[in-house]
């Protein structure tokens, strides 16, 4: 028995796609969820033509050919808000939207021009349906599709799809910081701390941090 019979669904129901099979009348004038009327109403017919695609909070969004239209920075708060660092290998909860905070606040205080990219270098752990992969298991096919929806995310928010240095430089530094405050060893090739202090935010506190320095950075944009 597969983990969808023990539960009475269907892989398709979460990953898609899904066929058509118009709008059930009980939503037509329901208030599902606490969504506004229509909201809810399944999207047109095209939309559930694209091949696979994941559920996001807001919506749906196709990691295998993503659009920068499709793109809201929503999902990306909030997903990276309820995921953990380390698989979860970690003394204490720690959102990787903390840590996206930590490095771009970091970068806006030694290389502002990239403190945008140090917040969302993260997006598609958000986006691409395979969360937060250690890095010495991630795959070749998991980096490009996490590459294909990067480029993606950069066109959505204007930036440029090359990462710069100082994200690359603070992503590994970091590393350290938190080995050393948050994990039973630290690996000794970690050893050129950032220099941040973990406050181990909740999944409701780190999505409010992200966003918070999400509209600063772009001047309340939306």
């Amino acid at each position: 028995m597969s983990i969808y019979d023990r539960h009475g669904g269907l892989p398709a129901e979460t990953f898609g796609p899904l066929d058509w099979y118009g709008v059930p009348a009980e939503w037509q004038d329901a208030d599902v969820m606490g969504m506004p009327r229509g909201a809810h109403i399944a999207p047109p017919r095209a939309a559930w033509t694209r091949g696979d695609y994941i559920s996001t909070y807001t919506g749906r969004f196709w990691p295998m050919s993503p659009r920068a239209s499709e793109i809201d920075i929503k999902d990306i708060a909030h997903s990276l808000a309820m995921q953990c660092r380390y698989a979860g290998h970690v003394k204490r909860f720690l959102s990787v939207a903390e840590h996206s905070v930590h490095i771009a606040r970091w970068l806006l205080e030694n290389a502002p021009h990239a403190a945008l990219h140090g917040l969302l270098h993260d997006a598609p752990e958000a986006l691409s349906g395979f969360g937060d992969v250690a890095r010495p298991v991630k795959p070749a096919r998991v980096r490009e599709i996490e590459d294909r929806v990067w480029q993606a995310v950069a066109a959505a928010f204007g930036l440029s799809p090359v990462m710069p240095d100082e994200v690359h430089e603070a992503d590994n530094r970091i590393i350290a910081d938190e080995m050393r405050q948050n994990m039973h060893e630290c690996d000794p090739k970690y050893d050129d701390p950032l220099g941040v202090e973990l406050e181990y935010w909740d999944p409701v506190r780190g999505e409010r941090e992200f966003l918070e320095l999400y509209r600063m950075l772009t001047g309340g944009r939306s």
